[in-house]
C-alpha cells in the first residue's frame, strides 16, 4: 500500500486502498509521487527531521496509520514508534514536520483528504496546512533524498495525474 498525499500544486503523494473514501488502519508507505521518494524518518528520536528518501524497503520508511475517536489519523513510524507530528504543534507554514512521543496533540493528528483516483491529501489537525516539502526544495532539489518536509498552504491541481 502507498499513501499518496498533495503536497504542492505539481507534488502528490497517495495510498492505495480497495476504498477510495476511507483508509484503513494498517501499515502504509508514503510516497510522493512527483519526486517518487517515500516519506523516511533517519534518525530514531524524538524531534528529528522527517525527510523524503529512495525506496529502500525499510521499517524507517513505514507509517502505521491509525483513525482516533476524533475522526483524524496518527502516522508513528514502524521503526521508531515515534509519531509524524508539526514541530511544537506550529500553526506557521514552513514549519518543520517531526517524530514525536505524542499520539494526542494536535499536530500529531492528521487528516487524510480523498482527491481523485488514489491520491489523497495530509492536513495537520494544528494547522490545517498540509504535508509538503521544505519550500526551498520546491524548484531545484524537489526528487533529492535528504529534503526535509514541512507544512504548507497550497491549492491541490487536479489535472496533474
Amino acid at each position: 500500500m502507498v499513501l499518496s498525499l498533495v503536497c504542492r500544486v505539481d507534488m502528490k503523494y497517495a495510498i492505495a486502498d480497495d476504498d477510495e473514501n476511507e483508509i484503513a488502519n494498517g501499515t502504509y508507505y508514503i510516497l510522493n509521487q512527483y519526486s517518487r521518494k517515500y516519506v523516511f524518518c533517519p534518525q530514531p528520536s524524538v524531534g528529528s527531521l522527517v525527510k523524503q528518501w529512495t525506496y529502500g524497503n525499510i521499517y524507517s520508511q513505514q507509517w502505521v496509520l491509525n483513525k482516533t475517536s476524533d475522526g483524524y489519523y496518527t502516522m508513528y513510524n514502524n521503526a521508531t514508534n515515534l509519531y509524524l507530528s508539526v514541530e511544537n504543534n506550529s500553526n506557521q507554514q514552513g514549519a518543520n514536520i517531526v517524530v514525536s512521543d505524542s499520539a494526542t496533540s494536535d499536530g500529531s493528528k492528521w487528516n487524510i483528504e480523498w482527491l481523485y483516483d488514489n491520491v489523497y491529501e495530509l492536513s495537520a489537525k494544528c494547522s490545517g496546512l498540509k504535508l509538503c516539502l521544505d519550500p526551498t526544495a520546491y524548484d531545484t532539489h524537489y526528487n533529492s533524498d535528504g529534503v526535509t518536509l514541512s507544512q504548507g498552504n497550497f491549492s491541490a491541481r487536479y489535472d496533474n495525474r
